[in-house]
């Protein structure tokens, strides 16, 4: 009786001990792979960072940075969405010079349709395994 319940307490710990390998890979480096590349909108001076009512026909600057978490900057890319629609269209791409694949900035000048609507404005950057980062400003447009 004591060989059965000890050896039950053998297969006990090692799944104890495989469950709690399991399960701490994640926290001891497994999360830092998955992290996309960082990116921000600047907010200072005549920048715009944040949500806008414009007049039809008008242009704003939005100035981006992107930094790189784990693996480096390989592109980076400017959609529009008009009127509500869920999908963007892709307005123009660059893709990193070898140089600036850790920090990249990029000041683009925004210029609306002229008409009123609602225009959603996507800043994107993709690192070298492919992970996405973005960050829109929704532009409202009445005369």
């Amino acid at each position: 009786m004591y060989m059965a319940l000890f050896s039950l307490y053998i297969s006990m710990m090692r799944l104890l001990t495989l469950f709690m390998i399991c399960f701490s890979l994640p926290f001891f480096g497994g999360c830092e792979k998955d992290m996309p590349p960082k990116i921000s909108l600047k907010s200072e001076g005549t920048y715009v960072s944040t949500d806008i009512i414009v007049a039809p026909g008008s242009s704003f600057t939005v100035g981006s940075i992107a930094e790189k978490t784990k693996d480096e900057l390989s592109a980076f890319y400017v959609e529009v969405a008009y009127d509500g629609s869920s999908a963007g269209r892709l307005v123009e791409r660059w893709f990193i010079h070898p140089d600036f694949r850790s920090r990249y900035e990029k000041d683009y000048v925004v210029t609306v349709r002229n008409i009123a609507g609602r225009e959603r404005w996507i800043f994107n950057v993709n690192d070298s395994e492919g992970r996405i980062s973005r960050r829109e400003i929704r532009v409202t447009v009445q005369p």
